[in-house]
């Protein structure tokens, strides 16, 4: 945790916020991605929430792009989680209702819902050879 603080630091951040969550900037608005159908979870595309992220002001797609460190994406259900109908499997935290309304087709596009539980996958794949 003392490396981390120092890590902030070094970036310019305020260490402080570490303890202090509600320091950080925050959306103004936050919005949940429900769930367009019943079943569990069994998938969930990174690139696509990354890519919505972005389209939210969360990363840059040219060096030139500012980042709002405020906007994202705060994923509500993971692989194997069950979902019904208008469940949040997510949230969106932009910086404008339009933004918002924007990704929600992205992030539930990213996520795949099964019809039955999937199995648990393996973490580590070892690679022999």
């Amino acid at each position: 945790l003392a490396k981390f603080r120092d890590m902030v630091r070094a970036q310019g951040g305020d260490p402080d916020a570490i303890d202090h969550p509600r320091r950080l900037p925050q959306a103004p608005v936050v919005v949940p991605v429900p769930s367009p159908a019943q079943g569990s979870v069994s998938g969930i595309d990174a690139q696509a929430i990354g890519l919505a992220a972005m389209l939210l002001g969360a990363g840059r797609a040219t060096k030139d792009d500012v980042v709002d460190p405020a906007v994202g994406i705060v994923l509500r259900r993971k692989v194997g989680d069950p979902v019904r109908p208008g469940e949040p499997l997510a949230e969106a935290h932009a910086a404008t209702a339009e933004g918002a309304a924007r990704v929600i087709a992205q992030v539930q596009a990213a996520y795949t819902i099964a019809g039955h539980r999937p199995g648990r996958g393996t973490l580590i794949h070892e690679v022999i050879g």
